[in-house]
């Protein structure tokens, strides 16, 4: 089976052979199509964590097809394409977002030789924003200081019979 072969009237030769006896080629033409793209993912899926978005999406398994995933922010028409190599999985976590940003994303199916899909149907996704909890400290009889990611500080007081113990 010739998956690749290339387009236009291309001759093939059928040849039995057994031990060391080989019968005479047959001989036959066809015309080959020119190859088509695959057909585009459905059902995209985005799924927002913290610090990432993950994306999930269907498609029907063929033989050497991949995949390439595309991002733009929410109010561009610039699509980036996030992969370096096309995908063989039917999932790809986005962990390049910004915090607070909201994206477009859209999967293409791409062929053994190279021909991409239709996008499959955009999504918009904000990723969650990544959880960074102040570190408080004691500073003797001052009480609770917060020390904020940004180096500020935050003064705190303890609540509802909470104590500091030693140690």
């Amino acid at each position: 089976l010739d998956l690749e072969s290339p387009t236009g009237t291309q001759r093939y030769a059928l040849v039995v052979s057994s031990g060391e006896k080989k019968s005479r080629p047959v001989w036959t033409e066809l015309d080959v199509p020119a190859p088509q793209p695959p057909v585009a993912p459905i059902d995209l899926v985005a799924q927002s964590a913290p610090g990432e978005v993950r994306l999930l999406w269907r498609h029907p398994l063929l033989v050497g097809v991949r995949y390439n995933v595309y991002r733009s922010p929410i109010n561009s028409k610039e699509l980036e394409c996030l992969n370096e190599e096309p995908l063989a999985e039917l999932n790809f976590t986005d962990r390049t977002v910004a915090d607070k940003a909201t994206y477009v994303y859209t999967v293409r199916a791409v062929n053994r030789r190279g021909l991409e899909s239709e996008p499959s149907e955009a999504i918009d996704a904000t990723p969650l924003p990544l959880i960074r909890e102040p570190v408080f400290t004691l500073q003797g009889d001052a009480g609770l200081e917060a020390t904020l990611l940004d180096g500020g500080t935050m003064k705190g007081s303890l609540q509802r019979g909470a104590r500091v113990a030693n140690g």
